[in-house]
């Protein structure tokens, strides 16, 4: 099977107040989405990257396993964008968002298990916040957690 990655960094990050676009903020020595890319580039699985990044963005120099397309108005469009850029022989997809940039080799390695099986994916982390439904200002119950989870990206399916 041949994996490709889709890292999704459109967005401006306006609420950052950033001089720059959020994938580019400064994180140690580098910009957010390259942690993100560093962990896709590694893996021996994933054989090419798209990098949806936004139109008025720094210059930067990527590995050439690697294409950098620009992002759409949203972020359902980036991904759409980024999915459209991969290689037609492409059988399965992670995409994953460029500002959550502490992605593992264990989290790609589990959801390349479950794509070699046949099955789309997620990343999740059980809820351990104490969540509260609520009509205007008041509380009406404690929602359950027992069955929550939070969704995480990479989202991983076959194309």
């Amino acid at each position: 099977m041949k994996f490709g990655a889709v890292i999704v960094g459109g967005g401006q990050g306006s609420r950052l107040k950033a001089d720059v676009p959020k994938a580019f903020v400064p994180v140690g020595s580098k910009p957010l989405f390259w942690y993100s890319l560093e962990a896709f580039l590694s893996h021996p699985d994933i054989s090419e990257i798209v990098l949806v990044l936004p139109k008025e963005r720094p210059d930067v120099s990527i590995p050439n396993r690697c294409k950098i397309i620009t992002g759409g108005s949203s972020r359902q469009d980036s991904v759409f964008n980024g999915l459209n850029a991969l290689s037609p022989d492409c059988d399965a997809v992670l995409v994953h968002d460029a500002a959550r940039p502490f992605i593992t080799r264990d989290i790609i390695d589990r959801l390349v298990a479950k794509l070699k099986e046949g099955k789309g994916c997620i990343a999740a982390w059980p809820v351990s916040d104490t969540v509260k439904l609520t009509e205007g200002e008041h509380i009406v119950k404690t929602i359950d957690r027992t069955h929550l989870w939070a969704a995480q990206t990479p989202q991983a399916f076959p194309t």
